[in-house]
């Protein structure tokens, strides 16, 4: 559940990222030095990163909530 959660911030943030960078792109084309503007290595390279963190950030608290007992947290409330 906490994975899922995480993955759909991660999901809609990847896709209007990606919008929004294959849109504005263009418009910046003066700062990038020997890419094209909407270079599919670099869009693709990107978007792995940035999924591979967002697994790696939603993993860690599964984890330890799955580590957790459940009557000891039950108890804690």
């Amino acid at each position: 559940m906490i994975v899922r959660q995480g993955m759909i911030v991660v999901g809609v943030g990847l896709t209007l990222g990606l919008g929004i960078g294959y849109l504005l792109g263009p418009m910046m084309s003066e700062l990038f030095f020997n890419v094209t503007p909407t270079d599919p290595v670099v869009f693709g390279l990107t978007t792995t990163v940035l999924f591979v963190t967002g697994i790696v950030a939603s993993l860690v608290p599964a984890l330890r909530a799955a580590s957790v007992d459940p009557l000891a947290a039950l108890r804690a409330e």
